[in-house]
């Protein structure tokens, strides 16, 4: 008997049976990829935490080589320098390093005295400088190393001269503490026309990389650490594992999966650690490239099996859980289906493939009548419509470049205009950001070009300290722009109540010559100068400049006051009045300015200030030198005075006495070699008579260009016999004295030199004051 279904009857019972089927097979295909794609999903967590850690710590690194290799590029003109100069500088460029970096625990260099020293002949040997943080002070020391031979380390380093890490090593400064850290050495080579010279180095703790290793943490129970080129364990989440080889971490494993060769070739990978209580530990090796070394180091990290299995599970039971769900949903539409729709299914079907394929018109409408669900899937349909059409109109919009577009929201959950919304406010604040950024970048490419400039002006030399200071302030005003502005610099020459000297001036175009000086704390100048503090002030009353201010003229909008200071010493003052108020970024400038000129200024005033010692302690070395000839003049008299010699004796010994008690007297033979010195002179310099005989006259002397230029003719005058007389400053430990000297040369019967006698007096005094 054939069974006859209505169309409703078919329809439910095709399609049911068939979804039923094909969503059973789907959903369980969908749930084991899903399960699937959890697992590598884990495993490519566990690989990219690596590989993040990796790049932080290349980063630390990598910075600190980057320090390293500037100061190696910037030592290279080493050999072109005099040593001493050389030795007075380098702990100051070494300073700033420890100073901003506090992984940084000591920079050293290493040189080949071969290339330094033009008498050292041996293929070894080197001058090694370091400077070290010992709690907050900052040491230095310099030795001679490798006389005789290059240890294993330097030698290598010194044949293949690239880049190098060192293994960690535990740290030689925290002896009697409970904790001990790792360092390492970074090492880079300096060459001079591409010769090798030596390297600079820098020993740096890891207590850093430390603390990256132990934010390692993809997983519950998941950890990482890190390895070195060599296996040796650098930083790991328990801190009883550093300092061990990796091979005692996996027994098992590490021959079999060649772990120490693949990283020491820098290779990415990974093992499975099987555990005694059943499952594995998923274990992955990325490699880290420092700097331009060939050792490369590994980041590891571990994540149990079980952790990612059940990851991989929950995914698989909630598709299952879901895949029920969504049947039961699917079969009451189904049903729903089945029963309310018949002629409107088409034409809903073509409006939505269309809508599918990104069709956006007012043709995808449809109008029903029907008073049921059906006329209300057609309004939600037309209401789609338009809103798309609204958004595809708003996104053409944000595309010409229209951010504030308004977007009406079809309601409280539509999500896509929601998220247009969130988009074009995150154009907008980009937009700002950018147009931010772009001023940030004006605003410092305007600071470094000034500074420049600023720098050009003090590299030129510069001997009159008052057309300095107007060169500094006349680009100054011109710079920023403002129409006042004066440099005052401190006069000490009353210790008791040092001054402020306006030196220079410049104002509406024009150079200003008069002369105004401040008391330290008087008005705004002397307070800026004894504050040590800037000083910036907005709508100055009429007479405030008049009152206060050390400047004249117009009333200005706003007035600035900048200390000048050289180290921890303050040297001036600069003052700036302007119609405009200064932005920031105008007094931060000037600030830098303020730091960079003071320097220059210091050692022009140094200059002007030995220039007219010298000046006049030349006219007192004229005035002694006559002296000195009227008395050699009367020595002269005495010798060749034949009569009453035993009185002669007598007056002789009283003169020489007399001249003992007044002068210093030494007697060098013609080589230059202390004989003797009076007891005078070891007396008031504080000299110790036996490391004094047999020094050479050269020996504490500071001479000048001119002295050291004449230094040879002066020795061969006095073994010909000529009296030779001189101003020459000594020093003795930390003290200098200038002494007026007159050289006369003693002769035997035959008319030869046999050895120099030296009167010289005391007139630092005299000088000084």
């Amino acid at each position: 008997m054939k069974i006859r279904l209505s169309v409703r009857q078919k329809i439910m019972l095709a399609t049911i049976g068939t979804s039923i089927t094909c969503y059973i097979i789907a959903m369980f295909y969908i749930a084991t990829i899903a399960r699937r794609n959890a697992y590598n999903d884990a495993i490519s967590l566990a690989n990219q935490s690596a590989k993040n850690a990796g790049i932080e710590i290349e980063n630390i690194l990598n910075a600190e080589f980057a320090s390293a290799r500037t100061l190696a590029s910037a030592f290279s003109i080493y050999p072109t320098m005099e040593r001493k100069e050389w030795e007075k500088v380098y702990t100051q460029m070494y300073a700033p390093v420890l100073s901003s970096s506090p992984n940084v625990y000591s920079v050293w260099d290493s040189w080949e005295l071969n290339v330094i020293d033009s008498t050292w002949d041996k293929p070894t040997g080197r001058l090694v400088n370091t400077v070290w943080r010992e709690g907050d002070k900052i040491k230095s020391d310099q030795k001679l190393r490798s006389l005789d031979f290059d240890p294993p380390i330097y030698k290598n380093f010194k044949e293949n001269k690239i880049e190098h890490i060192e293994e960690p090593y535990e740290d030689v400064f925290t002896d009697g503490k409970s904790e001990k850290l790792l360092m390492t050495s970074l090492m880079v080579p300096v060459f001079a026309d591409k010769v090798f010279t030596g390297l600079v180095g820098f020993d740096i703790t890891l207590n850093k990389l430390q603390d990256i290793v132990k934010k390692i943490h993809p997983f519950e129970d998941s950890f990482g650490f890190l390895v070195s080129n060599k296996g040796i364990i650098a930083a790991h989440a328990s801190e009883e594992l550093l300092n061990k080889s990796v091979d005692e971490l996996f027994p098992d494993k590490a021959e079999e999966n060649k772990i120490l060769e693949k990283i020491e070739n820098g290779i990415a990978f990974n093992i499975k650690e099987e555990l005694t209580q059943g499952g594995y530990n998923y274990v992955t090796f990325v490699p880290i490239k420092i700097g331009r070394t060939t050792t490369p180091w590994s980041i590891v990290v571990s994540v149990p099996s079980i952790i990612i299995n059940q990851k991989a599970d929950k995914v698989f039971y909630t598709s299952i859980i879901a895949a029920v769900i969504m049947f039961f949903v699917l079969l009451f539409v189904i049903l729903y289906i089945s029963n309310t729709i018949t002629k409107p299914i088409t034409s809903f079907t073509q409006s939505l493939k269309d809508l599918a394929r990104g069709v956006i018109s007012d043709k995808l409408k449809i109008k029903l009548n029907t008073g049921d669900e059906l006329e209300e899937m057609s309004i939600a349909l037309s209401d789609c419509v338009d809103g798309l059409n609204a958004k595809a109109e708003f996104a053409r919009s944000i595309e010409h470049g229209h951010l504030d577009t308004e977007l009406k929201l079809q309601s409280n959950d539509d999500e896509l205009g929601q998220s247009l919304a969130k988009m074009q406010e995150s154009l907008i604040s980009a937009k700002k950001a950018e147009e931010l950024r772009n001023q940030e970048d004006k605003i410092a490419a305007w600071i470094n070009e000034g500074l420049n400039s600023f720098a050009n002006i003090l590299r030129q030399s510069h001997e009159n300290i008052e057309e300095l200071s107007y060169i500094l302030i006349y680009n100054l005003v011109k710079t920023l722009d403002v129409n006042q502005g004066g440099i005052f610099l401190i006069n000490n020459d009353d210790y008791a109540e040092p001054v402020l000297n306006r030196i220079a001036s410049y104002a509406f175009d024009r150079r200003k010559y008069e002369k105004k000086s401040f008391k330290m704390g008087e008005g705004l100048v002397g307070a800026c100068a004894i504050e040590e503090e800037s000083i910036y002030i907005e709508d100055v009353p009429d007479d405030y400049i008049e009152i206060i201010s050390g400047l004249g003229g117009a009333n200005p909008s706003a007035i600035l006051l900048m200390p000048i200071r050289h180290e921890n010493q303050v040297l001036g003052v600069i003052e700036l009045a302007s119609f405009k108020k200064l932005p920031k970024h105008y007094i931060d400038f000037v600030d830098q300015v303020a730091r960079n000129i003071g320097l220059t200024l210091l050692n022009v005033k140094n200059t002007e200030r030995t220039n007219a010692l010298l000046t006049q302690s030349k006219q007192q070395s004229e005035e002694l030198a006559a002296q000195e000839e009227e008395m050699r003049q009367n020595l002269e008299e005495l010798q060749a005075t034949q009569e009453e010699a035993s009185r002669v004796r007598v007056e002789q010994d009283c003169l020489f006495e007399a001249l003992t008690q007044t002068h210093y007297i030494v007697e060098y033979d013609n080589k230059g070699h202390v004989l003797s010195l009076n007891d005078k002179m070891i007396r008031e310099l504080n000299i110790n008579k036996e490391e004094m005989i047999g020094t050479h006259h050269k020996d504490s002397m500071i001479f000048t260009q001119e002295q050291e230029n004449d230094y040879a003719d002066f020795w061969d005058q006095l073994r010909k016999g000529v009296v030779k007389t001189s101003i020459q400053k000594i020093q003795r430990g930390s003290k200098e004295w200038i002494l007026s000297e007159i050289y006369s040369p003693i002769t035997n019967a035959s008319g030869e030199v046999v050895k120099i006698v030296k009167l010289a007096q005391n007139i630092t005094k005299d000088v000084l004051n």
